[in-house]
């Protein structure tokens, strides 16, 4: 086979071709397709699933710190009648340190600032930091939550007050519960206790943008600038983006402030996290897609085969149309779908429907395209043959009175329609062997074999009354016509003398107001 043969096109290449390249694009736009979609999907979802996380972890330390301030309300409440018992106060420091872990250090302050009662479970000189420190203070009188304080030791807490009042309305002093960000308390649980293997993490920064709590223990205290979750966040804003955090690290953040504190909780995922679990879905999506494609490719190759071959043969049969056998191979091709079996019935009946075709532009050539009633040509065309053929011929010459009129103030299209409906009521009112003429813009012969003179004019009488009465939507009125009637009979000349004694006599019924019939009264008819 030589290489010029190879590079030929044909039916079945381009079948194949075609498909090969339709089914890789489908396959190819599936894989783009289905890629965005779990895309976008994993990336909403995780975002979304962040929010929420994060949304819940703010509800869970709003609730501790409700509780919180709840036990500092039920010790000031008892504790206002053992203001002056020292050892009460001690005692109660250590019962609300030691009866759950919601505090590390209490500490029992009177109206003077100094404190009267403290107990801790971290050491002295966390206990001595909060001395000094609260000892510039001003009075509590409300329930408080401080902002986060740095102790001197380097960590992070904040102080839950409330205020002891006597029963008198006297302010007798506060009591309050320390809680370090970074000991074994219930807001470290709350905040450590996440079991991640997808390297997600959250993290806490105050309003001053400081890390609070972070899984890199070295950041605690590092403030964080132009990262949109935290401004978005310490502006009491709730929701989730994508965005690059401080190490250039693409995130999925979601987040929610947690407004007791002023606090922003952030929950975010590494986007390469998501897009790996995409890469390996994706990857066992092509395992099961690629042997499939395969079985495709090939069961295309092989339709291709099968169903370009009748046309390879009737192909082939047409380059010997001029042989005398060329019918007869081509009915021998097996042709068993519809466009094979139609171009093998097209083969074979292609002089039959040239010739069709021609009898039929030869009629279209004979009609008017507006009304499909013979033009001038075909007129004259029936005049001839009239003239051959023996007996009588009547003519009616039929014109639409002031025509001009409708269509200067109605348009050419409604003038179309008019002429349209005119020659429907001439065909309705005529027989099947009348010959309808469109002789001019408004001017209509009708020629009608072996018909008196008297029968023509009732034929004309009758179509003028029709219109007469005929409401015309395109103009919104009625009108008229003026006919002339005339009648031709064997021996007595040429039609075209007829047709213009009609004529003649059309133009005396326009004279005489229009909208009525006029017929030439001949010597034979007056006999």
């Amino acid at each position: 086979m030589s290489v010029s043969s190879l590079l030929q096109l044909n039916l079945r290449r381009l079948i194949l071709i075609l498909a090969l390249f339709g089914v890789a694009v489908t396959l190819l736009n599936t894989f783009i397709a289905s890629y965005q979609v779990q895309k976008q999907l994993l990336l909403d979802n995780t975002l979304e699933a962040n929010r929420v996380y994060s949304s819940k972890l703010s509800a869970n330390i709003e609730r501790f710190l409700q509780n919180a301030q709840h036990q500092l309300q039920f010790s000031a409440y008892k504790a206002k009648d053992h203001f002056n018992n020292l050892n009460w106060l001690k005692d109660e420091a250590y019962r609300v340190v030691r009866q759950d872990l919601s505090f590390d250090s209490v500490i029992i302050v009177d109206r003077n600032n100094q404190i009267v009662a403290a107990y801790s479970d971290i050491s002295s000189g966390h206990i001595a930091g909060v001395i000094n420190r609260d000892s510039s203070s001003s009075h509590r009188t409300a329930p408080d939550v401080s902002a986060p304080v740095l102790s001197p030791q380097g960590h992070f807490f904040i102080r839950i007050s409330y205020p002891i009042i006597s029963d008198q309305g006297n302010y007798l002093g506060f009591i309050g519960g320390d809680v370090y960000l970074n000991q074994n308390n219930n807001l470290q649980h709350l905040l450590g206790d996440h079991d991640y293997k997808d390297g997600s993490y959250l993290y806490v920064v105050d309003q001053k943008k400081r890390l609070l709590h972070h899984h890199d223990p070295e950041r605690i205290g590092e403030e964080v600038t132009n990262n949109p979750a935290i401004e978005a966040v310490i502006a009491g804003q709730n929701g989730s983006l994508l965005l690059t955090n401080s190490k250039g690290v693409s995130m999925l953040a979601g987040f929610a402030p947690v407004p007791a504190t002023g606090w922003g909780i952030v929950a975010q995922r590494p986007e390469k996290e998501v897009l790996n679990i995409l890469s390996e879905r994706m990857e066992a999506v092509a395992q099961y897609t690629i042997p499939c494609a395969i079985a495709t490719f090939f069961m295309i190759w092989l339709l291709a085969r099968v169903i370009s071959r009748p046309l390879w043969q009737l192909a082939n049969s047409a380059k010997h149309m001029d042989t005398p056998d060329a019918e007869t191979g081509i009915s021998r091709i097996p042709c068993w779908y519809f466009e094979a079996a139609q171009l093998k019935r097209g083969l074979s009946e292609g002089i039959s429907l040239m010739q069709e075709k021609i009898s039929q532009l030869h009629l279209d050539s004979l009609t008017d395209p507006l009304t499909r009633l013979y033009n001038r040509r075909g007129m004259h065309k029936i005049i001839n043959r009239c003239q051959i053929n023996s007996g009588c011929l009547s003519v009616i010459a039929l014109d639409i009175d002031h025509f001009k009129r409708v269509n200067d103030t109605w348009g050419h299209d409604a003038g179309d329609i008019v002429i349209r409906t005119v020659a429907d009521v001439m065909r309705d009112c005529s027989r099947n062997e009348d010959f309808i003429c469109r002789s001019g813009g408004e001017e209509f012969l009708i020629l009608l074999p072996d018909t008196g003179l008297s029968a023509a004019t009732g034929l004309a009488e009758r179509i003028r009354t029709h219109i007469e009465h005929r409401h015309f939507e395109a103009i919104q009125s009625g009108l008229t016509v003026s006919c002339g009637v005339a009648l031709w009979e064997s021996g007595q000349g040429k039609i075209s003398q007829t047709i213009k004694q009609a004529d003649q006599a059309l133009y005396q019924a326009k004279h005489q107001g229009r909208n009525q019939v006029v017929q030439v009264i001949t010597e034979s008819c007056a006999a």
